[in-house]
């Protein structure tokens, strides 16, 4: 099972399409969210404290319950607040030290990386009309995805450079 990443998906999709019937949340974000879980799994399952299929269930679940915890208590920004919360970010009159580090952990970042900070500081029309004709009114990690996918990113590429901007944070 452990190299079996079809029944690894079956296990994933079961429960990001349950959680996001309860929660709204776009289904590709939670199994986005799982998939990274079973990366993780892979290097942590110890076969001595039981099968691998009950240890990656257990594992999404709990990240997709915190993951869907934290989209619940921070939603998607408005796209006004977030431009005017970037340009926040570099006013002059910020203190130093925090400009600094976070200009120091941007640069920490890979290029691709950088690219899609860059895209939600910058927040091209493009990106913002392309959330408009949803019926979402924000710009989230979802329309994001769907962006970079227009532009000829692949799944792969997207999903490490969100965990990437996680982990930085």
């Amino acid at each position: 099972m452990k190299n079996d990443f079809k029944e690894g998906s079956r296990i994933i999709e079961k429960i990001a399409f349950s959680w996001s019937r309860k929660t709204g949340l776009h289904v590709e974000d939670l199994i986005s969210e799982g998939n990274l879980c079973y990366a993780h799994c892979i290097k942590t399952h110890n076969p001595e404290i039981g099968p691998f299929k009950n240890y990656l269930r257990k594992c999404v679940l709990n990240s997709i319950k915190n993951y869907v915890h934290k989209e619940m208590n921070h939603p998607p920004f408005e796209t006004q607040w977030r431009i005017a919360e970037s340009n926040r970010l570099f006013k002059s009159n910020e203190n130093p030290e925090t400009v600094c580090s976070f200009k120091m952990g941007l640069e920490k970042l890979s290029e691709e990386t950088k690219e899609v900070v860059k895209l939600v500081f910058d927040m091209p029309t493009e990106l913002v009309e392309m959330a408009r004709g949803s019926y979402i009114t924000a710009v989230s990690k979802h329309t994001i995805r769907k962006f970079l996918q227009s532009k000829g990113w692949g799944a792969v590429s997207i999903n490490h450079c969100f965990a990437e901007i996680r982990e930085a944070l």
